[in-house]
């Protein structure tokens, strides 16, 4: 990875950077983060051929809030 980011960074990432950082299969990490926008906790745009996601900060901060 080029860089550690917070839950609250706000900052959108390319799916393809993500799947270049992680030692997974593509479509292992496309059905993971499949499943944290199912439930709400990432969002994607599409942007040309990319597809760019992004932590969902009220989500986050309502389960850090709940488990405190």
């Amino acid at each position: 990875m080029d860089g550690e980011y917070t839950c609250t960074d706000g900052i959108e990432k390319c799916f393809t950077k993500a799947c270049c950082c992680m030692n997974l299969s593509r479509s292992t990490i496309s059905h993971h983060f499949k499943e944290l926008q199912n439930a709400g906790l990432i969002t994607y745009t599409r942007k040309g051929q990319s597809f760019m996601c992004k932590i969902n900060k009220e989500a986050i901060l309502s389960i850090q809030n709940f488990l405190k």
